[in-house]
């Protein structure tokens, strides 16, 4: 179990390492999209104010060409004789302003077709009657005198200004395709991501799921040798309850028999006595017919049969003695063999309580096991079912390139 939980934190360990790998990377290429789009979204602004800057460069410019042109100094005579009768002051004659008005006419459209050139129809569209005013001179005008140097510092510009545009676009060109250089590593690193997770969750779970055989094999041995242990303790314990059976039932046919013993003793005991009573009784007689006279036939007799009677008692007492010194000795033996049955009653006691918190703990051991069991099979069954294939179309969706794109799009 130690070795499988080691094994288990070790492939989690790699496949987070793995994981932590993939968002790294996954998080570097975000990275680098974002910079490399915010660097174009950067470019493409700064495009738009250089234009609107050279606009309104071009544009002050031609107003005050204008003007230089159209308020040259000129010296008017006057016919009042006030001060000399000269006056310097600026204006012009009728023929001067419909020169100046065809020249600005003509400026104008030069410059609206540079306008035209430069930004197309972004600033939006004339008017009619505008372009019509404007055309028409300009179909009287032939091409526009570029000896002017205005003009001609407006045309260097002008391209200057296209060949920066180029170079520019040139380069947002590149931006362009190396933000799509970087999705498609990004999307095959995520699809890379997705396989080695795929392949890693496979792993584990044919690797749990060896485990899990295992462990139910060894739990099935385990469960049969303790059913078996369990089978036999269980055997032992009724051999053992027989056996005290069987001491308790001698011990009770000893103990009858010591109290049996005992009796027949006393009886023997009383009846010696009797006889030694006895005995005492005939030789006192003896021993008084024995002082009186021995001569007279009856009194020999008399003294013969007590002699005999004598020893008939003393022959008795001493089989008596032997008989209860015997049943003394069986007395003994059956009284050890009682303690002795009471020790082997006590010892199997001891062996049947051993032998019941045996069963009672091999019980409680194969129910923990079987409760184990069952909750490793549902735990399993549960973490068992296949990884599913995560799509990365989503939050892709949500990446910052593809929010600039959107916002690049609406704007």
């Amino acid at each position: 179990m130690i070795a499988y939980c080691s094994l288990r934190d070790e492939l989690f360990y790699l496949v987070n390492n793995q994981m932590a790998n993939i968002n790294l990377i996954r998080g570097c290429a975000l990275i680098g999209l974002f910079h490399t789009v915010w660097s174009g979204i950067t470019f493409l602004s700064e495009v738009k104010r250089k234009k609107s800057h050279l606009i309104a460069r071009n544009y002050r410019l031609h107003l005050y060409c204008t003007t230089m042109y159209c308020t040259k100094p000129r010296m008017v005579e006057s016919n009042s004789h006030e001060e000399g009768g000269r006056k310097l002051y600026y204006g012009s004659a009728t023929a001067q302003i419909k020169e100046e008005t065809e020249y600005i006419k003509k400026m104008r459209i030069t410059l609206q077709k540079m306008r035209q050139q430069l930004f197309g129809n972004e600033d939006g569209v004339i008017d009619s009657q505008q372009t019509q005013e404007i055309k028409r001179p300009a179909m009287e005008s032939s091409e526009v005198n570029e000896s002017e140097p205005c003009v001609v510092d407006l045309c260097s510009k002008y391209r200057q200004t296209l060949d920066q545009i180029k170079a520019k676009d040139a380069q947002l060109r590149a931006i362009q395709w190396e933000n799509k250089e970087l999705l498609i590593k990004l999307e095959a690193t995520q699809e890379a991501g997705t396989a080695a997770i795929r392949n890693a969750s496979e792993k584990l779970f044919k690797h749990y799921q060896k485990q899990m055989d295992e462990l139910r094999q060894q739990h099935e041995e385990e469960k049969r040798k303790l059913q078996t242990f369990a089978e036999e303790q269980g055997k032992n314990l009724e051999r053992s309850v027989e056996n005290y059976n069987n001491l308790e039932l001698s011990l009770q046919q000893k103990q009858n028999r010591a109290m049996e013993l005992e009796k027949l003793i006393e009886r023997m005991e009383k009846e010696k006595k009797e006889l030694v009573e006895r005995k005492q009784s005939v030789e006192k007689k003896m021993e008084f017919e024995e002082s009186t006279s021995m001569d007279v036939p009856d009194n020999r007799m008399r003294f013969q049969d007590h002699q005999l009677e004598v020893s008939t008692l003393q022959e008795k007492i001493f089989h008596l003695d032997a008989v209860v010194i015997q049943q003394h000795r069986n007395l003994y033996s059956v009284i050890n063999t009682i303690e002795n049955l009471k020790t082997d009653l006590t010892k199997q006691d001891q062996i049947i309580l051993s032998l019941r918190e045996q069963v009672g703990q091999l019980e409680a051991e194969n129910k923990e096991l079987k409760y184990k069991a069952e909750h490793y099979v549902n735990k399993q069954s549960k973490n068992a079912s296949p990884v599913p294939c995560t799509s990365y179309e989503s939050p892709r969706n949500k990446t910052p390139y593809q929010m600039l794109m959107k916002w690049k799009k609406s704007t």
